[in-house]
């Protein structure tokens, strides 16, 4: 039976992203860090955490050496401890960067859903098939994050923050549909942003290295899910008053 496939137009964003974007996304992450002031420093800078991203995936966790991200990234041991204290901080700055990367493809692929929208029956399943596409895309990378974030409360916090960012993207889309939609926007939109994330991320089967479902499970599933979050957004008690 075939596989569902990420779908190319968001994979190839994401990665134009990764080179393009660095800048900013490090900028906001790397409080601690020294931050390169050079064209030639950040492209040093990018080549660590390329490394650092590309053994992390390549071994399923964080079982590689610092040595190894300057043997593979073309940099010197010395201009790793430069930017970073030690590895998990290196670890921090790439779940960071591609936690932020991620952020700007959402956006890009809502803001294009919300264009091709005329109501809400036609926005929320066109949401939950980008969302599941980008998360499709990343879930290897989501699983070392989600594993790094149970031990580490900074990588938490980075998690927390880019949920609450999805949210307010999602609840931005939503303002266009008010009438259709009973309750607080902003409430409801954190809450379908958990329930998308923790359903396709289960279905994804996060804790295997090759989270590929079964196609048309997943398509039953982007399906129902569409219209239980439809169901969520279009009834029960409208509390906005008081």
């Amino acid at each position: 039976m075939s596989r569902p496939k990420p779908d190319t137009n968001l994979a190839a964003t994401g990665s134009k992203t990764e080179g393009a974007s660095a800048e900013q996304a490090l900028a906001a992450i790397l409080t601690d860090v020294r931050k390169p002031l050079q064209p030639r420093s950040q492209a040093s800078l990018d080549r660590m955490l390329t490394a650092a991203k590309t053994l992390m995936i390549e071994r399923g966790g964080e079982d590689f050496t610092l040595q190894e991200v300057s043997s593979l990234g073309k940099v010197s041991t010395g201009s790793i401890y430069h930017r970073f204290e030690g590895k998990d901080e290196l670890i921090r700055a790439v779940i960071g960067r591609e936690l932020a990367m991620m952020g700007e493809t959402e956006e890009r692929a809502f803001a294009d859903t919300l264009s091709a929208s005329d109501n809400l029956d036609a926005y929320i399943p066109g949401y939950v098939r980008a969302f599941s596409q980008i998360l499709l895309a990343n879930a290897l990378m989501l699983r070392l994050a989600m594993r790094r974030a149970s031990v580490d409360p900074e990588v938490s916090r980075s998690g927390s923050r880019r949920q609450a960012e999805a949210a307010a993207v999602l609840a931005a889309g939503l303002a266009h549909y008010r009438q259709e939609i009973r309750g607080h926007i902003e409430t409801k939109a954190l809450m379908v942003v958990r329930i998308i994330f923790a359903t396709l991320v289960r279905q994804l089967s996060i804790d295997s290295m090759e989270p590929v479902p079964d196609e048309q499970d997943w398509e039953t599933l982007l399906r129902e899910l569409g219209e239980m979050v439809l169901t969520y957004l279009k009834f029960g008690e409208d509390r906005t008053a008081g």
